[in-house]
C-alpha cells in the first residue's frame, strides 16, 4: 500500500511549561487511537512541544484504510436447506434482505454449529478523507486543566489558538478548529523570525523550523542546553547545581536556547545555600554553581538561559545581574532581619495563623504535635531513664519550635523553605535544629527520611496529627484529587517507620491524638480508617520492594499500625515460601481454613484426647503441644523466623492426618473434636502470618 506522512501543529499563546508535554502527549495518543480504530497502519508518531506550539509528525502512514470484510450470518444449515438441498424460505428471506443470490453464500462452522454466511468486502476510505472529517473533533477534545476561552473560538483550550498547520504528504488537510482555518504554514521564533514559515513536506518540519530559530524537539533543546551549561562550567572551573526540574522548566520556556554566564557579589554567599539557590531558581530560572567536588561550596556565579541569541550579550548579562542583585539583596535583608528575633519569641505569632478551620491555629497544632511526639517516643523507648527524660524535653522543644519559621519574612517570600529556615534560625542544640529542618520529610516517594529519633518523632507527629485532623473534618481524597496531601502523609508515615526500623505500635499514641483534636469524631472509626489507608498506600511500597500480593495479604491488617513489625512478618512469610515443606503446609492450611469455615466452627470447643480414635490424631496433638511451647519462647523474643521454623516438623504429620483421618464423620462429638484439633494447629499457623493466604 502507498505510504504517506502527516504533520499537525497547533500554534498558541505562551503555554505553561508544566502543560506542554502533557498536551503534546494527549495529541499524540488521540491520533494513535484514531489510526488504530480506523485500521490505518503507521510506523511512528513523534511529538513536539515548545512555548508556542504542540505538534505531531507521523511517518510511513497508510494512504487509505485496509479493506474491511463484513460478514452477515444467516440461518443455520439445518434451517437453510431442505433434504433435497434446495433453499428453504428462511434462506431465501435472508438472501432477499441482503440483496444477494445463492452464489454469494458460504458455510461457516462456529461453536453453535454450521451457518450460512454472506461476506462483503468494503473498500477502505482514504486517510485524507477520514482526517478531513474527523481531525477538528480530535484536536478540540484534547483534555487540559483549567481551559481558557477567547472570543474567536467556542471551544476552550489551555491557551488561545492562533494558527493550525495540517499536511498529509503534499496536501493541505482543510478544516476549522478553535475558530481557526488550517494552513500549510507555521510561525518561527517570536523575535528572530516572527513571519510565517512554509512547510513544503511534513518531513521538513524540524529542518524548516530550525532555519526559523525554533528547535521543535524538546529533547534536542534539552541536549543543547546541557551542552551550553557544560561550556559555561568550563569557563570558570565550576559545576552546575543539579536540578532536573529546573532543566525541564527552562527547556519548556525557550525555543532557541542560549546559556549565559553571569556573576553576583561574593557578599551574598553568606546566605544559606538553600536560600541562594531557591532565589536564583524561583525568580530567575537560573542555575547556581559550586566548586567541583564540593556541592556545599557555592560560587558567585549563575547561568541563565535566554530564549534569544542577542547581538548585545553583555547588556543581557548586565540586565540579569542587576535583577539578581536586587533579589539577593532582598533575601539577605530578610535573613538578617529574621535573625534578630529568636525563634522561641515567635511562638505567640503562630496563634494568628490558622492551620485549618475547625482545627485551630498553628500554635494549637504545634502543642498537639508536641504531645503526640512525646507519646511516640515513649512507645519507642518503653522506659523512663534519665536519658529518655532529657530527650523528651528535646522532642517537646523541637515540636513547639518547628512551625515558628512560618512567621518569618524569608518563609513568607519562599514558602518552600519552611522548616529549612527554622533550622538556621534555631539557637537550640543540633538535634533540635535538625528536627526542625527535617520535619516535612519525606516530601515525595523517593525523598530522604529524618535522621535522628528526635526528628523522626517530630516528623511522624506532624503527619499523624494533620492526617487525623483533616480526615475528621471530612477532607478525604477523591479519585486522583488529594489537595491536602493525605496520601503523601500516609506514605511518609509508613516509610519512616519501615525504612528506619522504628518499632512503634501507633495504636495507643493515635487514640490519645484523636482525643486532643478539637472536633468530635468516633475514635475507633478514625483509627480503623487510618489503618486501612496506611495499608493501601503501603501496597505500592511493598510491591516496589519485591513483595508479592499473597505475602502482604497473609499479614493481619492490625499490624499495619506497626509498619516495622509488618515488614518483619512479611519478610518471614517470603522466606517461609522457600522452605521445602512450605507447599505441604500451605496446602494443608488452605484445607483446614475451608473445613473450619464450612463447619461454622465454634472455637470454644476444647480438644479431648479420650475421643481420639486413630494414632494420627494423637500424633497431631503431640506436635501441636510441642510447637506451642517453642513458638511462645520465640515470639517473646520477637523471633518470627524461629517461630515459623517450629512449624516445619508438622508438615508430614499434618499430611498423614489428612490421608488417614476423615474429619466430617457422622458422630458429631468426634467431628467437633477433630475440628477443634485442626483449629489448634491452624491458630499456630497464623500467629506470625496466615499461611493459608500464601501461594505455594
Amino acid at each position: 500500500m502507498e505510504k504517506t506522512e502527516l504533520i499537525i501543529e497547533i500554534g498558541t499563546a505562551e503555554l505553561p511549561p508544566n502543560l506542554q508535554s502533557q498536551l503534546a502527549e494527549s495529541l499524540k495518543s488521540r491520533f494513535e487511537v484514531f489510526f488504530n480504530d480506523h485500521k490505518i497502519q503507521y510506523k511512528t508518531i513523534k511529538k513536539f512541544h515548545s512555548p508556542q506550539r504542540i505538534a505531531i509528525y507521523c511517518n510511513e502512514l497508510d494512504s487509505r484504510q485496509s479493506n474491511i470484510t463484513q460478514e452477515k450470518r444467516g440461518p443455520s444449515t439445518a434451517h437453510a436447506f431442505q433434504k433435497d438441498g434446495s433453499a428453504t424460505m428462511a434462506l431465501l428471506g435472508f438472501l432477499k434482505s441482503q440483496q444477494k443470490t445463492l452464489d454469494d453464500i458460504t458455510v461457516k462452522t462456529t461453536n453453535q454449529g454450521d451457518y450460512v454466511v454472506i461476506s462483503t468486502e468494503i473498500e477502505g476510505q482514504t486517510t485524507f478523507d477520514l482526517l478531513s472529517k474527523n481531525i477538528a473533533q480530535i484536536i478540540e477534545k484534547i483534555p487540559c486543566p483549567r481551559p481558557m476561552r477567547w472570543p474567536q473560538s467556542k471551544t476552550p483550550f489551555a491557551r488561545p489558538v492562533y494558527w493550525i498547520m495540517a499536511k498529509l504528504g503534499q496536501q493541505l488537510i482543510p478544516f476549522k478548529a478553535f475558530g481557526v482555518n488550517s494552513k500549510v504554514e507555521t510561525k518561527g521564533h517570536r523575535f528572530h523570525h516572527p513571519d510565517y514559515v512554509h512547510i513544503a513536506s511534513p518531513n521538513e518540519y524540524e529542518t524548516e523550523l530550525s532555519k526559523a530559530f525554533v528547535i521543535a524537539d524538546a529533547e534536542k533543546r534539552k541536549g543543547i542546553i546541557k551542552e551550553q551549561l557544560t561550556q559555561c562550567e568550563q569557563k570558570i572551573d565550576a559545576k552546575v547545581c543539579n536540578n532536573p526540574d529546573l532543566l525541564n522548566e527552562v527547556t519548556a520556556l525557550c525555543e532557541w536556547p542560549k546559556a549565559i554566564l553571569c556573576q553576583f557579589d561574593e557578599n551574598f554567599l553568606q546566605l544559606p545555600n538553600e536560600v541562594l539557590i531557591t532565589c536564583l531558581q524561583k525568580h530567575q530560572r537560573a542555575f547556581a554553581l559550586h566548586q567541583p567536588g564540593s556541592p556545599s561550596k557555592l560560587l558567585p556565579y549563575f547561568i541563565t538561559v535566554a530564549n534569544i541569541s542577542s547581538l548585545h550579550e553583555q547588556q543581557v548579562i548586565k540586565g540579569n545581574e542587576k535583577v539578581t542583585k536586587a533579589r539577593l539583596a532582598d533575601a539577605l535583608f530578610f535573613f538578617e532581619n529574621d535573625s534578630k528575633t529568636a525563634l522561641t519569641d515567635r511562638f505567640n505569632d503562630l496563634k494568628n495563623i490558622t492551620f485549618q478551620e475547625g482545627l485551630g491555629s498553628m500554635a494549637d497544632k504545634s502543642e498537639r504535635n508536641s504531645a503526640l511526639a512525646i507519646d511516640l517516643y515513649k512507645a519507642y523507648t518503653k522506659n523512663s531513664t534519665n536519658d529518655s527524660i532529657n530527650l523528651e524535653e528535646e522532642i517537646k522543644q523541637a515540636s513547639l519550635l518547628a512551625k515558628c519559621d512560618l512567621c518569618t519574612e524569608m518563609v513568607g517570600e519562599f514558602p518552600e523553605l519552611q522548616g529549612i529556615m527554622g533550622g538556621y534560625y534555631s539557637d537550640a542544640n543540633k538535634n533540635i535544629s535538625t528536627a526542625i529542618t527535617e520535619q516535612y520529610l519525606p516530601k515525595h516517594a523517593q525523598d530522604s527520611l529524618p535522621n535522628n529519633i528526635t526528628a523522626i518523632c517530630v516528623a511522624l507527629a506532624d503527619k499523624l496529627d494533620a492526617w487525623l485532623g483533616l480526615v475528621a473534618c471530612g477532607f478525604k481524597p477523591k479519585g486522583d484529587k488529594d489537595p491536602y496531601g493525605l496520601r503523601r502523609y500516609a506514605l511518609g508515615i509508613w516509610r519512616i517507620l519501615a525504612e528506619k526500623s522504628i518499632d512503634i505500635n501507633l495504636s495507643e499514641p493515635i487514640k490519645k491524638a484523636i482525643k486532643r483534636l478539637p472536633v468530635n469524631t468516633n475514635d475507633d472509626d478514625l483509627q480503623a480508617e487510618l489503618q486501612s489507608f496506611l495499608f493501601e498506600r503501603a501496597k505500592t511500597w511493598l510491591k516496589d520492594k519485591g513483595y508479592k500480593p499473597d505475602e502482604w495479604q497473609s499479614i493481619n491488617p492490625q499490624y499495619t499500625l506497626n509498619p516495622f513489625d509488618f515488614v518483619r512478618r512479611i519478610e518471614t512469610a517470603k522466606s517461609f515460601k522457600q522452605q521445602e515443606a512450605a507447599p505441604i503446609i500451605i496446602a494443608a492450611n488452605k484445607r483446614i481454613a475451608n473445613l473450619l469455615k464450612k463447619g461454622k466452627w465454634d472455637n470454644k470447643v476444647e480438644v479431648k484426647a479420650k475421643l481420639f480414635e486413630l494414632p494420627q490424631e494423637h500424633a497431631l496433638n503431640e506436635i501441636i503441644n510441642s510447637i506451642h511451647s517453642n513458638q511462645d519462647s520465640s515470639l517473646e523474643k520477637n523471633d518470627y523466623e524461629q517461630a515459623v521454623k517450629c512449624l516445619l516438623p508438622a508438615a508430614p504429620i499434618v499430611e498423614e492426618f489428612f490421608n488417614s483421618v476423615m474429619v466430617n464423620v457422622d458422630n458429631i462429638e468426634i467431628k467437633n473434636n477433630r475440628l477443634a484439633l485442626l483449629y489448634k494447629i491452624h491458630s499456630l499457623f497464623t500467629r506470625v502470618f496466615d499461611i493459608s493466604a500464601l501461594n505455594a
